[in-house]
């Protein structure tokens, strides 16, 4: 059973936290993902504009895009149910 903070000790991100029902262990895993996701649009953005002007045509640089959509979203499962599968380490 884990012991639940009183309201005078929980600290105002814990209370967020707490409210949005995330763990705060995997609080800063968040975090993380969130500074991926702007920077994955940001490359976005920036790499089909460059790759048009190298001469590359819309259906191909659909194709890379949707190719590299597939290859995240299989290394991402894998890497869940790889976790899953050993543990944490440490």
């Amino acid at each position: 059973m884990t012991a639940t903070p009183t309201a005078g000790t929980e600290t105002r991100f814990g209370r967020l936290l707490r409210t949005q029902g995330i763990a705060r262990p995997l609080a800063w895993g968040f975090v993380a993902l969130t500074i991926f996701m702007i920077g994955d649009g940001i490359e976005a953005g920036f790499l089909s504009p460059y790759l048009d002007e190298l001469g590359f045509e819309a259906g191909q640089v659909a194709t890379l895009w949707a190719v590299y959509g597939i290859v995240v979203a299989v290394a991402a499962w894998l890497s869940g149910a790889l976790a899953e599968a050993w543990g944490r380490s440490g």
